[in-house]
C-alpha cells in the first residue's frame, strides 16, 4: 500500500492557491484533504463578504481538469442517516451561503437559511461522481439547481469548542504555526507542491523522524489479540498511518502498516 506526501510553501489565501491545491491533490482521492481545500474556496469569498453556495463550488470544480471532488445535493428527509444525525444533534440544515453566521459566532438563522438539501462531498473520479449524482437528481443541471440552497447539518446551540482533533496527514509538514495540514489547507495558508508516493512503512518512519516528540501508543486490541499502534501526542493520534502487530502461532511477530484515516474520529479521544 502507498500514500502520498506533499511538500508545501507558506502563502496567503488566493483563488490561484485554491486551484493549485485541487490540481495537486486530484489523484489522492483523500476526502479530508479535498474537503479542506473546498473550505478554503468558501473562506476566500467569505473574507470578501461574497458568500458562495455549493453550486458555485461545483461549477468551479468542473473548470478544473481531472478534479476528483464533486458536490451532490441530497434530500435529507429521504436519508435515514441524515435524519438520525439531525435529531441526535438537535440540528437544522443551514444553507452553505449562510454558514458565515457560525464563523461570525452568530447563532441566528433565518427561515431562508434552512433548506431541504444536504451537501454530500464525493471524492472520486468524475464519471463515478456523475453516476452517484444521478441517483439523487434526474440530471446534472437539476443537481446544480438543488445545490444552490443545499447546506450542512448544524447543531443548535452552536458548540463553543471543537471537540474533533485533526490529524496531520503529511510527514513533510513542520507544525510551525501549531496548525495541522488539514487546518492550513482549509485556511489557504499553504500552497502544495507535487506529491511524492511512498509506502505506508516509509511514511510511518519519516513521520517519526520529523516529529521526535510523538509516542507510539496502543490504541486498540482486535479480537485475535492483534495490537493496533499509532503515533500520538497529548493522547491524540497525529499520523494517518498506523501499524498492526500480530503474534503468529510459531511465535513470529508480523507488522502491517495501515491507513487510519477512516477510524480517526473514533480514535481521537482521550486514550485511557
Amino acid at each position: 500500500m502507498t500514500t502520498i506526501s506533499f511538500t508545501s510553501t507558506p502563502c496567503e489565501l488566493s483563488l490561484d492557491v485554491v486551484r493549485n491545491n485541487f490540481i495537486i491533490t486530484k489523484d489522492t482521492h483523500d476526502m479530508d484533504i479535498t474537503v479542506a481545500i473546498a473550505m478554503s474556496y468558501f473562506k476566500y469569498h467569505a473574507d470578501r463578504k461574497e458568500y458562495k453556495n455549493a453550486a458555485d463550488l461545483e461549477q468551479y470544480l468542473r473548470s478544473i481538469p481531472g478534479a476528483s471532488l464533486g458536490l451532490i445535493a441530497i434530500p435529507w428527509r429521504k436519508d435515514p442517516a441524515l435524519i438520525q444525525a439531525k435529531e441526535k444533534y438537535n440540528g437544522i440544515i443551514v444553507r452553505q451561503d449562510e454558514m458565515h453566521f457560525i464563523a461570525d459566532n452568530t447563532n441566528v438563522f433565518t427561515d431562508d437559511s434552512k433548506t431541504d438539501y444536504v451537501i454530500r462531498y464525493s471524492c472520486r473520479d468524475r464519471l463515478n461522481i456523475i453516476e452517484e449524482t444521478l441517483r439523487y437528481s434526474g440530471t446534472m443541471e437539476e443537481n446544480l439547481e438543488n445545490l444552490k440552497t443545499a447546506g450542512n447539518v448544524v447543531a443548535i446551540p452552536l458548540p463553543t469548542t471543537d471537540a474533533d482533533a485533526e490529524i496531520d496527514t503529511n510527514p513533510e509538514n513542520e507544525n510551525d504555526t501549531g496548525k495541522t495540514l488539514i487546518e492550513k489547507l482549509a485556511e489557504g495558508l499553504i500552497k502544495l507542491d507535487q506529491g511524492k508516493k511512498m509506502s505506508h512503512k516509509e511514511f510511518f518512519s519519516k513521520f517519526k523522524d520529523i516529529n521526535p516528540d510523538i509516542e507510539l501508543t496502543k490504541i486498540a486490541v482486535l479480537n485475535d489479540s492483534t495490537l493496533v499502534l499509532a503515533f500520538t501526542k497529548n493522547s491524540v493520534v497525529t499520523c494517518r498511518i498506523g501499524v498492526i502487530i500480530q503474534t503468529m502461532e510459531n511465535g513470529d511477530v508480523e507488522k502491517q502498516y495501515i491507513d487510519l484515516t477512516h477510524l480517526i474520529k473514533k480514535i481521537n479521544q482521550p486514550i485511557q
